[in-house]
């Protein structure tokens, strides 16, 4: 499948969010990533720039994250996967405990089972669950024996190597199987964003003073070793005092990211949501028709459940480390694995 001009898609209401990915590139954004792609061959990457559909999105994510620039953009690279060998970030994700995962999963983002118009996944994170006895809890859960097989670099901070592990299976797992349903407009580009919902409703500044040291790192995460994985953030329910907060957060994250940031006043919410979300997708708390609130299981829309063979007993997705890999055989399937 190869990078086409993006002339029909720039109509498309959705157009901002489709430009610049694979599928969807000008000759002048196919022109930067062959220009990525020599700098990374001559300074120590030849494996990296094969024509291969998911390597050419994986350099597009810090292409776009350095407005095209193809030296800023091997910097970023270079650096990310320095700190991702040094972490052992996929021995991290394929080894650790399973009942450690789910613990940390309740603290940060999770996917609703839905998504959005383009048929990215839709989050939502309330981090009033966050505090300082749960940062320190995820942390000692971390340093235990057995939480993984991964090797660590001495200086990443455990808490960040948690965060790591749970947005690994955004990459391996829930982007993925979004790109694989059938029923998006624009089937030709692969799903690499989501849209993300962020409750603050009833959160003191004592506790964003509290965390703002975890939060940083968890910002500067995101932005540094998992640019332009984040479409739309929606952030919802902030008290009065968000917007010296806010202060805090822009300077953490990189321009790109911070422009996709829309603070939505209560009376506002379902308007503004819906935009990117349909009703149907969006959480009854925010005037949407979805059953679903946060913490519990994904609620899978029709597409997820018609076009997945589930084995055994199985109608969802356990809440663990999965993975898609090839199917022996077959060249239209993909099999869900558990690590």
């Amino acid at each position: 499948m190869a990078p086409t001009s993006n002339a029909g898609v720039k109509d498309d209401p959705v157009s901002h969010y489709l430009a610049g990915h694979y599928g969807a590139l000008t000759a002048q954004q196919q022109e930067a990533l062959d220009r990525f792609k020599n700098v990374l061959s001559e300074r120590g990457y030849p494996g990296e720039v094969t024509s291969n559909p998911s390597q050419d999105i994986k350099l597009l994510r810090f292409l776009r994250a350095r407005r095209w620039d193809a030296e800023a953009a091997y910097t970023q690279f270079h650096e990310t996967e320095t700190w991702r060998r040094a972490n052992d970030i996929d021995v991290l994700y394929e080894t650790i405990d399973s009942k450690a995962y789910k613990e940390l999963r309740s603290l940060y983002p999770q996917w609703t089972g839905r998504r959005d118009r383009v048929g990215a996944p839709v989050y939502v994170w309330a981090p009033q669950t966050l505090n300082g006895q749960a940062v320190a809890a995820s942390e000692k859960l971390a340093a235990k024996p057995g939480f993984s097989m991964a090797k660590s670099d001495g200086k990443t901070s455990a808490s960040l190597i948690c965060f790591a592990a749970l947005y690994e299976n955004l990459l391996r797992f829930t982007q993925p199987l979004s790109t694989q349903l059938p029923d998006r407009k624009h089937a030709a580009v692969p799903i690499t964003l989501s849209t993300y919902i962020m409750d603050v409703s009833g959160i003191s500044v004592l506790q964003f003073w509290s965390l703002k040291s975890h939060i940083h790192t968890l910002a500067y995460l995101a932005s540094a070793y998992y640019p332009e994985t984040l479409g739309t953030i929606f952030i919802v329910g902030a008290p009065p005092f968000f917007s010296t907060v806010f202060g805090w957060i822009k300077g953490w994250l990189d321009p790109v990211t911070v422009s996709k940031i829309r603070i939505v006043g209560r009376d506002d919410v379902f308007s503004a949501l819906e935009e990117v979300v349909e009703k149907g997708n969006i959480p009854k708390k925010y005037g949407g028709d979805l059953d679903y609130t946060f913490g519990q299981a994904p609620v899978l829309d029709s597409a997820v459940k018609d076009t997945v063979r589930w084995n055994g007993d199985h109608s969802n997705f356990p809440l663990e480390p999965l993975v898609w890999e090839p199917v022996e055989g077959s060249t239209a399937q993909v099999a869900c694995l558990r690590h």
